[in-house]
């Protein structure tokens, strides 16, 4: 990724706040400012496709909004995660996630492992999101997106 992208994917993020490290062909890596966002939910859908109640193959679906510190909406973060496993003993969910925040200039694509209490339950503990690739000024993209809590809903890229 030449710097000029780099900057690209700074100046497209001015006034923001994250940590994302684009890989590039050659050995040396660049590195944008890191940068927050805050989300504001949109619509969440649960799928129960087994037995009633939380089961391994239930889905979760998100989608957020993400705003900058303006107010001006810059991204929709999209994810469709799947629960795996119940826990026995303290029915605490744990899911697989696909992540994928749409920018007007690209995308990142991303991954996670999180659990939650239950199905319907905020996020009571911050998710990280391992990006592993990107389009447009994001391609190549590599690192990690900090997800907050419902009490704190930023995203820290």
């Amino acid at each position: 990724m030449s710097q000029r992208i780099v900057r690209s994917v700074t100046a497209a993020l001015l006034g923001t706040f994250v940590t994302i490290t684009a890989a590039t062909p050659a050995s040396a890596q660049h590195a944008c400012e890191p940068f927050t966002l805050t989300g504001t939910h949109k619509a969440i859908s649960l799928l129960d496709r087994g037995p009633p109640g939380d089961s391994p193959g239930d889905r979760r679906i998100v989608m957020t909004a993400l705003i900058d510190e303006a107010g001006e909406e810059i991204a929709i973060n999209n994810v469709v995660a799947t629960l795996v496993g119940v826990g026995e003993h303290d029915g605490d969910t744990r899911f697989s996630a696909r992540f994928d925040i749409v920018f007007h200039d690209g995308q990142m694509a991303g991954a996670a492992v999180y659990e939650r209490p239950n199905d319907d339950a905020p996020n009571p503990v911050p998710i990280t999101v391992i990006i592993h690739d990107g389009t447009g000024v994001f391609a190549g993209a590599q690192g990690w997106i900090e997800n907050g809590t419902e009490d704190d809903p930023t995203y820290v890229f």
